[in-house]
């Protein structure tokens, strides 16, 4: 930062300070989303220095002069390049945060990188350094491979100052989309995330600040967690005063990342980090955060956060590229398109992808109240783990139907040899019923060909025959009725093969052979 952009900085930082100020408690918050107008670094800073402010005259230190020069505290905090602190010199500047500067620096002697972390000049009430000897307590008892290492501490000035392991790498968003991971590939990343933080919860240390900027993917792609600067110590005995450290932690937090309860000041827990992972998986994967409050007041970003239900990220990431709910600074003005590109898909495979399971993950780590989340980080990772490898997750209702559907992608070469087996089995049984019924049909036409022919043969045959042989020269009709017969008789023989009906006709044939004398059973 050259000193013309500094002197720039500082005098906005005193204007807006200033008119801080002068607005009173009451219209602090206002005046500052006016007037930073989005950029949380700068608000950050200013609320920082408020806060400082506030500490020093409520102990009767302020003097009236620092409200009308305010910023004029930061003056101390650029170190220059070059600046020796303890064993280290310092590179250059990686950023500041509300009560701290990260310097990239070296270690003398060794060449080692490190990133130096400072309290501010202005910022060093007794709070605050405790909160800063906190968290350097913090980062000496977690030992994860994917969180930041604490390397050394000391004090220069009087203040103290954290060596850490020094992460050269784009933040976990970033880094995803430079890389157009898949979804698959993001979960996994997701995971080692979980693996982190529920590492720290395991050693009672909550994070209470989980986002992208806190997590840099290293060189070798794997992620670090960064910044236990607002961590909260879970033992009884981490602070004097518990509340205080709970509302300093709230002041400091990032809104869109933040959980209902930290917005509103209550105590947090495990479930806190939850949420803010939930936040963290919906951004890696369609793009979006759950809220954007850009230009939001404070009780705007209360009323949102604690009713508001988000929009699935099945449909968030179907929403057009100018939904101001839903669009965030890092793909500010992205398109659907674009959005599933960046994740190695089409717009409706992206969206198919997501419904279901993902959607159930997401939204369950998003619940209003602590206690209808995941009731730990590492379920959360688990039911991750099962979606990736087609499992039933805890996240929805086990119906019969959804156990099945998820049995079919986990055994899908079994499921396909069962299902042909099944189709053979039951062409089989079809096959089977269709001759029983041709069979069955066969057998009923049989049957009337038989009663056709016994009452040929009892009433042409017997009766009829009978009848017209008493009359007087009937020879001639006897003789007609005699060939209908033997007519209609071959007819039905040669119909059939049916032995019963053979049987039949044959009794028919004999007894129109006896109704004329002859055993032939023709007239001629």
């Amino acid at each position: 930062m050259s000193e013309n952009q500094q002197q720039d900085q500082w005098q906005r930082l005193n204007e807006i300070f200033g008119a801080a100020i002068k607005a009173g408690p009451d219209r602090q918050s206002e005046v500052l989303e006016e007037a930073c107008n989005g950029d949380e670094r700068l608000r950050s800073e200013v609320e920082a220095i408020l806060s400082a402010a506030r500490k020093a005259d409520s102990r009767g230190f302020l003097k009236s002069d620092v409200f009308e020069n305010g910023a004029s505290v930061l003056l101390a905090n650029e170190i220059p390049p070059g600046t020796k602190i303890g064993p280290y010199c310092v590179v250059r500047e990686l950023g500041r945060g509300g009560m701290g500067v990260v310097y990239l620096a070296l270690r003398e002697g060794f060449q080692q990188q490190v990133a130096l972390k400072i309290i501010k000049r202005g910022m060093d009430t007794t709070a605050i350094v405790r909160r800063f000897v906190q968290e350097r307590d913090v980062l000496a008892s977690l030992n994860h491979p994917n969180i930041a290492r604490l390397l050394d501490g000391g004090t220069t000035d009087g203040l103290p100052f954290i060596a850490m392991e020094y992460v050269e790498g784009e933040t976990i968003t970033r880094y995803c989309d430079e890389h157009r991971l898949t979804i698959d590939q993001r979960l996994s990343l997701f995971r080692k995330v979980c693996s982190a933080v529920g590492y720290a919860h395991r050693n009672l240390v909550v994070h209470r600040d989980i986002k992208p900027s806190n997590i840099l993917i290293a060189p070798e792609g794997e992620p670090k967690l960064l910044d236990f600067g607002i961590a909260k110590l879970l033992s009884p005995d981490s602070f004097d005063n518990p509340a205080e450290a709970t509302m300093t932690g709230a002041n400091l937090l990032t809104p869109e990342y933040a959980s209902p309860e930290q917005i509103r000041g209550e105590t947090v827990s495990t479930a806190s980090d939850i949420y803010s992972l939930g936040v963290l998986l919906y951004e890696l994967l369609c793009g979006h955060r759950p809220f954007r409050f850009k230009n939001r007041l404070a009780s705007e970003v209360l009323q949102i956060v604690s009713e508001r239900q988000p929009k699935a990220p099945s449909t968030a990431a179907s929403v057009p590229e100018d939904d101001s709910e839903l669009t965030n600074n890092h793909n500010m003005g992205v398109s659907q398109q674009a959005i599933a590109e960046l994740r190695s898909e089409k717009p409706a495979r992206l969206h198919r992808r997501l419904v279901g399971d993902l959607d159930n993950i997401v939204l369950m780590a998003l619940r209003k109240e602590p206690e209808r989340r995941y009731h730990s980080v590492e379920q959360l990772a688990d039911d991750v783990r099962r979606h990736l490898e087609g499992l039933p997750v805890t996240a929805r209702r086990a119906t019969f139907s959804y156990r099945a559907s998820k049995f079919i992608e986990r055994n899908r070469m079994a499921t396909m040899f069962s299902t042909v087996a099944l189709v053979a089995i039951l062409a089989g049984l079809s096959i089977s019923l269709w001759q029983a019924a041709v069979a069955r049909r066969q057998w009923e036409r049989a049957e009337r060909r038989s009663s056709e022919v016994r009452r040929l043969t009892n009433t042409l045959l017997k009766e009829l025959q009978s009848e017209v042989g008493v009359l007087p020269g009937s020879d001639k009709a006897r003789k007609r009725l005699s060939q209908i017969s033997i007519d209609y008789l071959n007819g039905l023989a040669a119909e059939t093969n049916d032995p019963a009906v053979l049987k039949q006709l044959s009794e028919a044939y004999v007894q129109l052979g006896k109704q004329y004398g002859y055993e032939n059973g023709d007239p001629e």
